[in-house]
């Protein structure tokens, strides 16, 4: 549910919900408190949001992109299949305003790749937008 709202309307939690979503299937006492946390903050900021100023000088589509391809590696975890794999992340922006981002961790390396393959269609309906509008 967290990643639904994350991902739908709340941005801004993403990362805490990705890191709770790690212990749904062996939760403990103190994810729960993590939880009641996040719920208190949400209760809390139902009157803040985003305020998004496009720039319409700079109709640039523009794409941002991160990768930490160390991940969690160390001696003591390297039987844990989770700590090799990198966290990927980019962010679309068209107008200087966000349109499109993620952040996931990756078994294999490739954040450039997977921006490409949504900013190619993006890219495409922007400029059939620029044809229609003449």
């Amino acid at each position: 549910m967290l990643n639904y709202l994350a991902s739908s309307s709340c941005p801004d939690i993403a990362f805490v919900a990705h890191q709770c979503a790690h212990f749904c299937a062996n939760p403990k006492w103190s994810h729960e408190l993590v939880l009641h946390c996040i719920v208190c903050y949400q209760k809390g900021s139902t009157d803040k949001g985003y305020v998004l100023h496009p720039d319409p000088k700079h109709l640039n589509l523009n794409c941002y992109v991160d990768a930490d391809f160390v991940g969690l590696w160390s001696p003591t975890t390297s039987s844990d299949p989770i700590s090799i794999k990198s966290r990927t992340g980019y962010l679309i922006t068209f107008a200087n305003c966000p349109i499109l981002w993620s952040s996931k961790v990756k078994s294999e390396i490739a954040p450039l790749s997977q921006a490409a393959h949504d900013i190619i269609p993006m890219r495409s309906l922007l400029t059939e937008f620029s044809d229609f509008l003449g």
